[in-house]
């Protein structure tokens, strides 16, 4: 199975997204980004310094650079201003059933 190239890649993805390809019959069908999901215990660490977290993940993530001065990564420090271009969040248990449903909608059939 041919799949696009690292030029193609870099052109379609955003903040290091990995790449997932998913082959049917033999032929690329989907490719998928998959990117950052805040961890639940960093909220958990800043309570651990003493702060109450106060608005979103990336209030929190500031937060703690601004304490410990550990840099916020490269691949999340403009997250914040980025255009959100996926809004499906599928579960890890719901992605077959997701895929299957998508295979079958008119707009992936071009």
């Amino acid at each position: 199975i041919k799949i696009p190239g690292a030029e193609f890649e870099q052109h379609h993805t955003v903040n290091q997204r990995r790449i997932i390809y998913l082959a049917v019959a033999g032929k690329l069908f989907a490719m998928f980004q998959v990117a950052y999901r805040s961890d639940p215990d960093t909220a958990a660490v800043l309570e651990g310094l003493g702060e109450t977290p106060q608005a979103d993940e990336f209030d929190v993530m500031e937060r703690l650079h601004q304490l410990t001065g550990v840099p916020i990564p490269r691949n999340l420090a403009g997250l914040r201003q980025r255009r959100v271009l996926h809004h499906d969040v599928i579960g890890r248990e719901d992605m077959l059933s997701y895929v299957l449903k998508k295979a079958g909608e008119t707009a992936w059939n071009k």
